[in-house]
């Protein structure tokens, strides 16, 4: 697609010769953007790629194209002193500035993607040691510290106003950023299920053919990170009912407090206030009924309030409520980080909700959903994929009242190696390697090679 207004184009609506409507994908070029980050490590070394050489490559990638825009700016007003030409370069460099930020958010995508694969991966594998924690802790930070680029890059996009892009908008239709290949494989990989996304028009997958369906389709049958996590924290240990056995001796401090807030209830003076507060420990008391009896836990998953396994939950608690523990330090920043990705994802939608307001308003977008009305049902809860985390702090007790860790559980903890369960196999991620243009052979379980979606 070339641009509206050069070679003294108007900008006044396409041309007859720029009436072939243009997918996001070949909008932005993608197909030879992600395919520039070729690693040479991974030629050199049999051991496969060095992980971080990716990201060495889309920094620099990054900083060239916000170069460019700088450029153009400069170039910009430099033209403008000629107020014949004035107009035709502020198009033209708005419509510059909003093509290479949108290149910015696809190369920060994919160093995401390849993150987030490295993590999955390593969870795969059939141990998970405290080096392998190290590991994926820094790569989600890592991650996490990119999205935060990713949620102040609006800022950007809005000092173009409404105006200048409705100057180049309908050169853009039918292509959307609901075309976002790689978006989609980020949300299915993080854990987003379809049952769980907002009804649209046409579903999220039949706007991708070729290559990119059959990676969007391997990505739907894939393990996702949330499925690895689940596993991981389902071998907590602590969880064994011949050892620790922590859901008996939590369920037993959560008894005695609820007792006390029973008690307390009954000796205030006024009915009202005993009524009141007898009401409290009732909604108490079925709260922590859903975590501890498994089949209302269920029933919470199947009604779409919970994500995780009920073992898994228990394994969570514990890591929040231990987390002072050496051997819980790293899972517990781990955690932590896991919830910072979903809020920031969930930032990343509400920025972007924002910003399609302020230019478009309420009208149809370019790939014919409803624009804003559309992209606003998305933030909720429903894509938040590890919202269980966030409601730990529901079923927190008293220091005084936790547990006291036996001594036989304190020594285990310090030689104690999660053992995965590899008896069940995933699909091939071959289709999604090709597209990230990553070596589909370096796909192994190794912490400390790359690995790619």
């Amino acid at each position: 697609m070339s641009c509206p207004f050069a070679g003294g184009g108007g900008g006044d609506g396409p041309s007859e010769g720029n009436q072939g409507a243009v997918n996001y994908q070949d909008y932005l070029q993608l197909d030879k953007l992600l395919s520039c980050q070729e690693l040479e490590s991974g030629k050199a070394d049999r051991r496969g790629p060095v992980h971080d050489e990716h990201l060495f490559i889309v920094v620099h990638q990054v900083v060239i194209l916000c170069v460019c825009v700088c450029v153009c700016a400069r170039a910009c007003v430099r033209a403008c002193v000629c107020v014949c030409v004035c107009v035709r370069v502020r198009n033209l460099f708005s419509f510059s500035c909003f093509s290479i930020l949108l290149v910015v958010y696809e190369l920060w995508f994919k160093q995401i993607l390849v993150e987030l694969t490295s993590i999955r991966n390593i969870f795969l594998g059939a141990t998970i040691d405290e080096s392998h924690m190290l590991i994926v802790t820094s790569r989600l930070g890592r991650v996490t510290t990119i999205m935060k680029l990713l949620t102040e890059q609006f800022a950007v996009i809005e000092s173009m106003t409404p105006m200048d892009f409705l100057d180049f908008r309908d050169y853009l239709a039918p292509a959307s950023g609901f075309q976002s290949l790689q978006f989609r494989l980020l949300e299915n990989l993080i854990g987003v299920k379809k049952e769980q996304r907002v009804a649209h028009q046409q579903h999220y997958a039949s706007v991708f053919t070729g290559k990119s369906a059959e990676a969007l389709a391997d990505s739907e049958s894939c393990a996702t990170l949330l499925d690895v996590i689940t596993k991981w924290l389902e071998r907590t240990p602590g969880l064994e009912e011949e050892g620790f056995n922590f859901p008996k001796r939590y369920s037993e401090a959560v008894e005695s407090m609820l007792k006390e807030e029973l008690t307390n209830a009954e000796k205030m003076s006024s009915p009202e206030d005993v009524e009141r507060l007898k009401k409290g420990y009732d909604r108490d008391r079925e709260m922590f009924d859903t975590l501890f009896d498994q089949a209302k836990h269920e029933a919470c998953v199947e009604r779409g309030e919970r994500r995780l396994s009920h073992k898994a939950m228990l394994g969570a608690l514990l890591i929040y409520l231990y987390r002072d523990e050496p051997r819980f330090n790293q899972p517990f920043q781990f955690l932590q980080l896991l919830m910072d990705l979903d809020s920031l994802m969930m930032r990343w939608r509400h920025n972007h909700v924002n910003m399609v307001q302020r230019m478009i308003g309420t009208r149809v977008g370019t790939g014919g959903s409803s624009g804003y009305h559309y992209l606003r049902a998305t933030i909720s809860d429903r894509y938040k994929v590890f919202v269980d985390l966030f409601n730990l702090c529901t079923f927190l007790v008293p220091r005084q009242l936790l547990p006291v860790m036996t001594p036989e559980f304190l020594r285990d903890l310090t030689t104690y190696t999660v053992h995965m369960d590899t008896s069940q196999s995933h699909p091939s991620l071959s289709n999604t390697a090709d597209f990230l243009g990553m070596p589909a052979q370096h796909q192994g379980h190794d912490p400390q090679s790359s690995s790619s979606s």
